[in-house]
């Protein structure tokens, strides 16, 4: 009976890698095609423009936040990534 466990098991472990390299494979395949994961971006380059304006004028993430309708952490985020690049 341990044999039998003992057998599925390593049957079990070598399907689990063979799905990982597959998958793996298939999304450097998409890639190289330009093929872009990850949840889609909810605001747009005008909205960038403008949180960027208004945090040079010195107003905090609360408040542009407020006035754009977004969350303050979306507006941080916005602004750092921003700044890095």
């Amino acid at each position: 009976m341990r044999l039998i466990v003992g057998v599925m098991g390593y049957a079990a472990e070598c399907e689990l890698r063979s799905i990982k390299h597959r998958t793996s494979e298939g999304r450097a395949v998409a890639k190289s095609r330009g093929v872009k994961f990850g949840r889609k971006r909810q605001h747009d380059k005008f909205q960038i423009e403008e949180i960027m304006d208004k945090r040079k004028q010195g107003l905090g993430y609360g408040s542009i936040a407020k006035s754009l309708g977004m969350k303050k952490s979306t507006v941080q985020m916005i602004v750092q990534r921003e700044v890095a690049a």
